[in-house]
């Protein structure tokens, strides 16, 4: 996903927001079913991804004070702890049912 900041002005919102909503529409419904509903930059945060389908490892939202920075990394992580299946098609392309906290070592 390019690099994408305010000052270059938002340009069409649905160009930019589309294929974030697109890439996870599971997780943004959950997110939305439990009373979090992201504004921009913390859906394009949410739905950032490589061009391989799988999210992109090193995400982050450059925000000031009060910008939903630890709101979306909050949402981020307990959405991937509730729903671990998830979590691996996301990062890594795989159908796993391996918790995130267990580690097995084969």
């Amino acid at each position: 996903m390019p690099t994408i900041r305010s000052k270059d002005g938002v340009g069409n919102v649905e160009k930019l927001v589309t294929p974030s909503v697109a890439a996870y529409p599971h997780k943004l419904l959950w997110f939305t079913k439990n009373g979090y509903v992201p504004h921009l930059w913390q859906l394009l945060f949410h739905g950032a991804h490589k061009p391989n389908g799988c999210i992109t490892r090193m995400r982050h939202l450059a925000a000031g004070r009060r910008g939903g920075k630890t709101m979306s990394a909050a949402w981020e992580v307990a959405y991937y702890s509730l729903h671990p299946a998830m979590f691996w098609r996301a990062a890594h392309g795989v159908d796993k049912e391996v918790p995130l906290w267990i580690w097995v070592v084969a």
